[in-house]
């Protein structure tokens, strides 16, 4: 997976692989707040569950990179976000190996990374008894150490506010029919392997979905990929 562009690369204005795929007006918001807040790049990710992660459609590359290692080892910045369900700030990437020891032991953490902000994405879900639940996340992040300053934040707050709301209208809009403003519009497939992944383990081999998930990760580690770097070269081989 690259971790880097071209020279001139803007990372908030170039979505990831293909320009025919145009990101969705929630990435588009999320990149010009993102600038706004004094951040070089920016990510979407959603949850379905704790063990069940999309990444939105025009994330910056950099960062559904070490998205990918944080899922594969169990331990990171969106695995403390998850934990904890509280915002999440790094001044150093590189300089907190205490913090996520199992995540800089086992992979190489993208060097561009230096200064991370984590916002989690919160909201009501139908038949959740008034309970509000984090179902995504806001990931900004900056090319240089230290803390994003207070407007910065400020404006990435309001950012992940408006940002969750997108998603829930776009999720009480649904047409089952149409598929119009469905939320799989918001998923970019060439990333979102490990789900179908783990469907082919679990069909092919009469598996739960826990048990097929967990046989995924076992591969990432004995074979020293990522998750999402297995995932794909089983839906490859299953071609």
């Amino acid at each position: 997976m690259s971790t880097s562009g071209p020279p001139g690369h803007d990372p908030l204005r170039a979505p990831r692989g293909s320009t025919a795929l145009r990101p969705p007006a929630e990435m588009e918001l999320a990149r010009q707040l993102a600038t706004e807040a004094g951040a070089d790049r920016v990510s979407l990710a959603l949850f379905a569950g704790p063990h069940d992660r999309a990444v939105v459609h025009g994330s910056d590359p950099v960062l559904v990179a070490l998205d990918d290692m944080d899922e594969t080892v169990g331990q990171g910045p969106t695995h403390e976000l998850l934990a904890t369900a509280a915002p999440v700030t790094v001044e150093d990437l590189h300089a907190d190996d205490d913090r996520w020891p199992l995540l800089s032991a086992t992979f190489a953490v993208p060097p561009e990374l230096r200064g991370l902000l984590l916002l989690p994405l919160r909201g009501t879900g139908p038949g959740a008894g008034g309970r509000v639940d984090v179902f995504g996340a806001l990931v900004l992040a900056r090319d240089r150490c230290g803390p994003f300053p207070l407007s910065g934040t400020t404006t990435a707050l309001g950012a992940a506010t408006l940002l969750a709301t997108m998603v829930m209208v776009r999720a009480l809009h649904e047409d089952p029919d149409t598929g119009d403003d469905s939320l799989d519009d918001l998923i970019d497939p060439r990333v979102d392997v490990v789900t179908r992944a783990v469907g082919v383990l679990g069909s092919s081999h009469d598996l739960p979905h826990g048990e097929a998930r967990r046989h995924l990760q076992a591969l990432a580690f004995t074979t020293g990929r990522t998750l999402h770097q297995t995932a794909a070269r089983l839906l490859r081989d299953e071609a």
